[in-house]
């Protein structure tokens, strides 16, 4: 079967369906997209090389990125530190809520990610299993509708 018989088979209901899935799938991507790449990178410190995040306070997510777990020293300007230990790549985050006032500098001994804000109800909820099970789902459901109803059986 050529596929000019096989389009003209495909009802104005089927385009539809099919038109809702790959708006479905666009969307997922770009919301996974800015889930993923919303936070800030912070690179391992070493002995001769410091990086630091600036953390101007609100609610805080830190991740690691590495293959194994480290800690972070987070530094308020006015208050006393505290080490927060970061799970290895793939690992739960550490949600941190301030206990200072004004901005603090994080530096860790491994590479890490900090997402403030919205990007961090993004994040997660990205990373969760409704997102990984339901937007699949949500793509495919159209896309069986589409291929079952809205494909005629015999070409005009």
């Amino acid at each position: 079967m050529s596929t000019r018989t096989w389009l003209a088979r495909v009802t104005p209901r089927g385009y539809l369906l099919f038109a809702i899935a790959v708006v479905i799938a666009f969307g997922a991507i770009g919301v996974w997209a800015s889930g993923a790449f919303g936070g800030s990178r912070i690179p391992a410190s070493s002995p001769g090389e410091k990086h630091e995040y600036r953390w101007g306070g609100g609610d805080l997510l830190l991740e690691g990125l590495g293959s194994r777990p480290g800690t972070c020293l987070v530094r308020p300007e006015k208050d006393y530190q505290r080490d927060v230990a970061v799970a290895a790549r793939g690992g739960a985050g550490v949600e941190l809520n301030p206990w200072f006032g004004g901005p603090a500098w994080i530096s860790c001994d491994v590479d890490a990610k900090a997402y403030t804000g919205s990007s961090i109800g993004l994040h997660t909820k990205t990373r969760s299993l409704g997102f990984r099970v339901g937007v699949p789902l949500a793509v495919l459901v159209p896309v069986v509708l589409g291929v079952v109803y809205g494909v005629r059986r015999e070409p005009r």
